[in-house]
């Protein structure tokens, strides 16, 4: 197997992680930010409420994990099995 090919199963499968943590993870994560959250928090530096922290908790799930498990993924398998040829 190329390079290519062996980078782009990389990619697929921490892509496939990231969902995984998108569908699994991420309810138990807002859940846990609803409950122990103070309902008037307000994160010191940027003034964040509640609301915004978890829309940015699923921006962050939703397309910059996806992202950065695709490009790790495909590092990681060109560094583990693109060598053996």
């Amino acid at each position: 197997m190329g390079n290519l090919t062996v980078g782009l199963l990389g990619a697929a499968v921490g892509v496939l992680f990231a969902l995984f943590g998108n569908v699994v993870v991420l309810p138990y994560v807002l859940r846990q930010q609803d409950q122990r959250v103070a309902a008037n928090y307000r994160v010191p530096v940027f003034g964040w409420d509640k609301q915004k922290m978890a829309s940015l908790t699923r921006l962050m799930y939703r397309f910059l994990m996806p992202a950065i498990f695709g490009f790790v993924g495909a590092v990681a398998a060109i560094q583990i099995f693109g060598g053996a040829e």
